[in-house]
């Protein structure tokens, strides 16, 4: 009887003990998620900026010129944000390609936001980040001066972009003063219809000291092709051909002068009456704008460097008889 007795209590003991530990293992289960909450609610203002474009121009206050497009996303295991900007990447601001590399993570020790921002000139900037809702200051050292960026949340397509010195919720000096806006994706197939509306049909504009013919067309794969040639006194002096096509999504650019390398740009903007295509890898041109207008003529600009100075050329199209261009 006795011995049946401990039995139980032994049975009682051990169940007593599983229970315990049961507790303490679901304990420690929530605290550990209520800290990986923690750490991911800290860079969730980060969390509407994902999946988009966003850019921002504007001047300085001594007058040259901002531009920058940035994309954000997050990487191991959405402990860092990464954040990806393009840039005037020449000391003549003339030239945009890939500009900074940055790096946002949660600091474990103070709870702060951390930042490193990497350029293409070799500079690296870092400090802190503060955020007050959806509102985030970065601020940092720039040449013994404290400097803070403010993205101030407007809407969930723009915030106010601020760059100055500011102390206790006031700024003392401003530099910069602009607003970073979504960059809306564009509706490629109907882009594409409308340049096709536009440029067909043939095409005259002078051009340096003769003119420059060309025609274009759709072909029977629903490409649009371009024929032309730059004459001086009737004489050829060049022959060229380009071809505008969707490639994966996005409208591509195919230019080749006869005994020339082929280029291709990527359309990288797009309004109501023009298009833009670059391409950051070439000198010159690294950059086509087609700008349409209301009396059926277009203007097509191409610029770049050319010797360490900017080169911009702008021809005039103005539209030749109509004609079937269908092939």
């Amino acid at each position: 009887m006795r011995q049946h007795f401990l039995s139980l209590r032994e049975a009682l003991v051990a169940l007593i003990r599983y229970f315990i530990m049961k507790c303490i293992t679901t304990t420690l289960a929530l605290v550990l998620s209520l800290q990986v909450i923690a750490q991911q609610s800290d860079l969730s203002v980060y969390d509407h900026l994902l999946s988009k474009t966003w850019l921002a121009q504007g001047s300085w206050g001594n007058g040259s010129p901002f531009y920058q497009k940035i994309e954000f996303k997050y990487n191991l295991d959405e402990s860092i944000v990464v954040a990806n900007a393009e840039g005037y990447i020449d000391q003549e601001q003339t030239q945009i390609g890939p500009r900074n590399h940055g790096i946002r993570q949660l600091d474990q020790e103070t709870g702060e936001i951390k930042f490193w921002e990497f350029d293409v000139f070799g500079g690296l900037t870092q400090g802190t980040v503060e955020i007050e809702g959806r509102t985030m200051r970065y601020h940092y050292d720039y040449g013994g001066t404290e400097v803070t960026d403010e993205w101030k949340y407007l809407n969930d397509s723009t915030y106010a972009f601020t760059v100055g010195t500011y102390t206790d919720g006031t700024w003392n000096q401003v530099y910069l003063s602009t607003h970073f806006k979504e960059v809306k994706k564009p509706d490629i197939r109907a882009m594409y219809d409308f340049l096709k509306a536009q440029l067909v049909g043939d095409w005259i504009s002078p051009a340096w000291d003769g003119q420059l013919l060309e025609s274009w067309s759709v072909d029977r794969n629903g490409h649009l092709r371009q024929s032309a040639q730059y004459t001086e006194e009737g004489e050829v002096l060049y022959e060229a051909v380009n071809k505008i096509e969707i490639v994966k999504g996005e409208i591509v650019l195919f230019t080749v002068i006869k005994d020339s390398n082929p280029k291709i740009f990527r359309a990288s903007s797009f309004r109501d009456d023009r298009i833009i295509f670059e391409n950051p890898d070439y000198t010159n041109p690294n950059r086509v704008v087609y700008a349409f207008s209301e009396n059926q003529g277009f203007n097509r600009t191409i610029s770049g460097t050319e010797n360490g100075k900017a080169s911009t050329y702008t021809f005039k199209f103005e539209k030749l008889e109509q004609a079937d261009k269908t092939e």
